[in-house]
């Protein structure tokens, strides 16, 4: 309970400063990490390894977007996924990232669509970073688990019982090394 009070204060606190100013005051984040680094001394929500590259993954990839948009993601939000990666891990940052630009990307393309955003105007992304992160935090492994049993359904040629696979404590990269290494023996079925 007080992991998620300590990062739902922090979050709403960059949320208003980027919908306020569309700043993500280093201070702020600077403030929390050790907060949060102590944290994960008491309340282990995954391994420090999983944390540490769930940062490591976030920082790498909101820097490669904001290098190959010229600008287009700002320093702040990719500092602030880096401590996000930390608290969430891994496979949690990767959904929340995911949410954060498919919602932002919905909103957007509307706001644009009814006239109410103008192309070259920023909009701020930390709010939609928000509801990924907070989606991805409360019902993450039953989004991956929806998903995968939805999208990723293994059958087994020999066998006349379908696989599941839950990611639930597993790594997603599992689905693609089983679909490679057992392409003559597994068929993925597709809902399209």
């Amino acid at each position: 309970l007080f992991l998620i009070l300590t990062f739902v204060s922090f979050l709403t606190i960059i949320v208003v400063s980027d919908i306020a100013y569309m700043i993500v005051p280093n201070k702020v984040v600077l403030f929390f990490l050790p907060i949060f680094l102590l944290e994960r001394l008491f309340i282990p929500l995954n391994s420090w390894n999983d944390s540490l590259m769930g940062g490591g993954i976030a920082f790498f990839l909101l820097f490669l977007i904001a290098f190959l948009s010229r600008g287009g993601l700002g320093e702040g939000d990719i500092k602030l996924y880096a401590l996000i990666g930390i608290v969430l891990g891994v496979k949690l940052v990767l959904l929340s990232l995911f949410l954060a630009i498919l919602i932002g990307g919905t909103v957007s393309i509307g706001a644009l669509l009814m006239k109410k955003a103008k192309v070259g105007v920023p909009i701020p992304f930390v709010p939609f970073i928000f509801i990924g992160t907070m989606a991805a935090y409360f019902h993450g492994n039953e989004l991956i688990d929806w998903y995968v049993s939805n999208y990723f359904l293994l059958s087994f040629k020999s066998s006349t019982n379908l696989k599941f696979l839950s990611f639930t404590d597993s790594n997603i990269s599992v689905a693609y090394i089983i679909y490679f290494l057992g392409k003559d023996r597994t068929e993925v079925l597709s809902p399209f």
